[in-house]
């Protein structure tokens, strides 16, 4: 099931709301990051394919720490990383454990699910919105 999924997502494209804020962070020199419970092995080829490792600053996975979302720890050591406290960042999630995990590093959260994830109850969490575009991100929270 693992590798159908793996071989699955080669071929996805960016989300254009995902696209936007990346431009919009690359052109107004944010600090950028990926923190992923996947190994980076695993998210490498797509995150080079889309060419966001020419635009992020840190990706951490799996391996960079003991325990994996919803346990902040990722999140955490991003920030820690990018040099910037957890509550100065806003994280965008597909996932209610990323979205959890990153609510309890101290980090606002919005959610844009995908056809996996859209059918998950946000609900409990404390998110700032969910599935907007990218110019309400940026004029409301950026």
């Amino acid at each position: 099931m693992f590798e159908d999924h793996y071989e699955g997502t080669k071929s996805l494209p960016i989300k254009p709301v995902v696209k936007e804020l990346i431009d919009y962070g690359r052109e107004n020199q944010k600090k950028m990051g990926i923190a992923t419970s996947s190994y980076k092995a695993h998210i490498m080829p797509n995150v080079q394919r889309l060419e966001l490792d020419q635009y992020v600053d840190v990706i951490k996975g799996r391996e960079d720490v003991a325990f994996v979302k919803p346990n902040p720890e990722l999140y955490i050591q991003a920030a820690h990383d990018l040099n910037v406290e957890p509550d100065k960042c806003l994280a965008i999630e597909d996932t209610t454990n990323g979205a959890q995990a990153a609510i309890e590093a101290g980090m606002d959260v919005i959610v844009i699910t995908h056809e996996i994830t859209e059918d998950l109850n946000f609900d409990s969490l404390n998110i700032l919105a969910k599935n907007i575009e990218a110019e309400e991100i940026i004029n409301r929270y950026l």
